[in-house]
């Protein structure tokens, strides 16, 4: 059996499960998610300190400085879980049924799409990347696209030991635009390696890409997006195990250094108009 046909089956199945998680998930999301906004280093204007609906307050600081980090969201069981099920897909990469890229050490799984997870031996993950407050914040992120978007249609499951030369290390912005939601499954030091992201450049990024696109311009990755930075304005986007991090790829972005002793870990989901 394929791939393609594997995956088609496991969404069916997936369909009839129960997932025991989700309401655990979706409570935690729920109950965190205005006091980690609260606790970041966003712009916290009146208006959304009031409001209830931090979701849009989420995803309107995305939008103007391509990045938030909302510290300590999963802990305890949920994180526990989570670790338990990273663990498991990095793991079982090569006998599974998804693509693994490796680079040295570096392995990356990739789930496509996100229907195709098995819920029973993923529970945790497949909640949390098809999880409500995710979708709110991606609706009021893409509110302009006339046909919607995908909802983390992509989850990359990444660990990567110490290097020098990590994937994607150079500053660059995304040739497709997509709206990232990271999950740090182990505290994320500045030694461990995590993204750095300029401030202050997605708008400038963003009608760069747009005209290229509009001019039809065949943009070869590595190259046609990579960008100088200011590194004054440049910032680790470090965080504790169950901190989550969203980020707007028309940020220019970038890996930095594994240290020696250190390893990163984390998972990401893909988001994208339609």
């Amino acid at each position: 059996m394929n791939s393609s046909i594997a995956n088609r089956c496991r969404v069916l199945k997936n369909r009839f499960y129960n997932n025991s998680w989700e309401k655990s998930v979706d409570h935690s999301l729920n109950d965190n998610l205005f006091m980690a906004y609260k606790n970041s280093d966003a712009i916290h204007t009146q208006v959304y300190l009031d409001s209830d609906d931090v979701r849009l307050a989420i995803a309107t600081e995305v939008k103007r400085e391509g990045y938030i980090v909302l510290p300590n969201v999963f802990s305890g069981e949920i994180l526990n879980k989570f670790q338990s099920e990273f663990r498991e897909l990095i793991d079982t990469a090569d006998k599974s049924r998804y693509t693994v890229d490796r680079k040295d050490t570096t392995i990356c799984v990739r789930v496509e799409p996100r229907e195709s997870l098995d819920i029973k031996k993923y529970p945790v993950t497949a909640a949390f990347f098809g999880a409500k407050a995710l979708n709110d914040i991606s609706g009021y992120f893409y509110n302009e696209s006339e046909n919607g978007y995908y909802l983390n249609n992509e989850i990359f499951v990444h660990e990567t030991p110490e290097t020098d030369a990590p994937l994607s290390g150079a500053m660059h912005w995304d040739r497709a635009q997509t709206l990232k939601f990271w999950i740090y499954i182990d505290d994320l030091p500045e030694e461990a390696g995590p993204m750095r992201l300029e401030k202050g450049a997605v708008e400038k990024n963003r009608a760069i890409r747009i005209n290229k696109h509009s001019a039809m311009t065949k943009l070869t990755g590595g190259v046609d997006n990579v960008v100088e930075v200011d590194d004054r304005n440049v910032v680790p986007l470090t965080g504790l195990a169950g901190s989550i991090m969203i980020h707007d790829t028309d940020a220019s972005h970038g890996a930095s250094q594994v240290k020696h002793g250190y390893v990163r870990r984390i998972m990401r989901g893909h988001s994208r108009a339609k």
